[in-house]
């Protein structure tokens, strides 16, 4: 029983810890493309050729230059 039980847990451990890296890394993604976005922005890129870039929306890109 006490196997079992190691076992389940370890299992549960490993799925959880998969999901915080998955999470942690689509997380990071979308931090570096409003980065991005700004330093584009910065330079004067025009916003419809940030959304190229980025997948950002053209609103979400307006509300950074505000």
């Amino acid at each position: 029983m006490r196997k079992l039980m190691e076992e389940y847990g370890q299992e549960r451990y490993d799925e959880g810890y998969e999901k915080g890296i998955k999470r942690g890394y689509a997380e990071g993604a979308n931090n570096e493309k409003w980065k991005i976005a700004r330093s584009l922005l910065a330079r004067n890129v025009p916003p419809e050729d940030i959304a190229v870039s980025t997948k950002l929306t053209i609103d979400e890109i307006k509300q950074l230059h505000r």
